[in-house]
């Protein structure tokens, strides 16, 4: 029942933003609408992390599963492709280079960021007083 729960919390974000997309005037991916949600459902504690641990988790481990689809989708239709493959793979190469780089410094800015945090509340609390 417990899994149950945290699917429907997860669901209904996605349906949330399904919705948020249908009405913008503008075309917005409504997974990057849900995402939004969910981060902010989670920074203003409307959704605490144990409501959806163990769906995530199912999820994160599982990862590989769900690209499945979008590879057989790529071979089925990879005669349209014929003409363009030098610059498929080039774009591929390019946003996956992207995508590893901007991760890479996100995780190094919040490491910084946490550890500026930590030692302002080292210094507050006096702990480092020798």
């Amino acid at each position: 029942m417990k899994i149950l729960t945290q699917l429907a919390i997860v669901f209904s974000i996605c349906l949330a933003a399904e919705c948020i997309a249908a009405v913008l005037p503008f075309t917005f991916p409504s997974s990057v609408i849900g995402m939004i949600l969910l981060f902010f459902f989670l920074l203003f504690k409307f959704i605490k992390k144990r409501h959806i641990e163990e769906v995530s988790q199912f999820v994160l481990k599982n990862i590989s599963f769900f690209y499945i689809p979008t590879a057989v989708s790529i071979m089925e239709n990879v005669g349209y492709l014929q003409g363009y493959m030098w610059q498929f793979a080039l774009i591929c190469i390019v946003s996956a280079l992207l995508t590893f780089l901007a991760t890479a410094y996100t995780v190094i800015g919040v490491m910084k960021l946490q550890e500026k945090i930590l030692a302002k509340r080292r210094d507050k609390n006096g702990s480092d007083v020798k």
